[in-house]
């Protein structure tokens, strides 16, 4: 339980699309603002340990208010918490929300196995069908055995992160195009909205 009590303290708030947050005090400094941790619903304990441990390669740090905490090398913490059912926002997790992480190119080849193998669902990566992606740049969209969806990027050499809005849209309906698919109503909405 140690390990655990580097929240030292916190509060609990949900925001106005009732997303759920806690603004946290860690004993380990982690900068001025980072993210702390996350909590997942599983249904099956001892199967999202097992993801979290050997598909994501995370070290399970102790309980918490039976919320099980695995720790990320630079302190920020995930966790997973037993529950009979998935939520219903569990179980829709489109709504484009997910967690990324950013990984070494030698762990994203591990991780690309593993995660399958862990009772994850690999759902490719369609920023790199869009041509978003710089050189060297891999990256996937999966689910976790519950269904919560998750990323890993392995960075290449070249920083894409400040191409503009107006480039990424050119990109994405050429690269759509070559691929015969167009835009969908919901990337239109989207870019309307730009």
């Amino acid at each position: 339980m140690a390990a655990t009590r580097r929240l030292f303290r916190s509060f609990r708030f949900t925001d106005f699309d009732n997303n759920h947050f806690e603004i946290c005090m860690n004993r380990e400094s982690l900068g001025d603002i980072s993210l702390s941790h996350v909590v997942f619903e599983t249904k099956d304990l001892a199967r999202g340990k097992k993801f979290y441990t050997e598909a994501l390669g995370l070290k399970f740090v102790g309980e918490l208010d039976n919320e099980h905490f695995f720790a990320f090398g630079n302190h920020q913490l995930l966790a997973v918490k037993q529950v009979d059912a998935l939520s219903d926002r569990t179980k829709r997790h489109g709504r484009a929300v997910h967690v990324a992480f950013n990984v070494s190119q030698e762990d994203f080849d591990r991780m690309l196995e593993l995660i399958p193998a862990c009772g994850g669902a690999n759902q490719g990566d369609f920023r790199s069908e869009d041509g978003l992606r710089a050189p060297g740049e891999r990256s996937i969209y999966f689910s976790d055995p519950d269904t919560n969806k998750l990323q890993i990027t392995a960075l290449g050499k070249e920083n894409w992160s400040l191409i503009s809005d107006e480039e990424k849209w050119k990109r994405t309906e050429e690269n759509r195009e070559k691929l015969g698919r167009g835009l969908s109503r919901f990337d239109r909405g989207i870019k309307s909205n730009q």
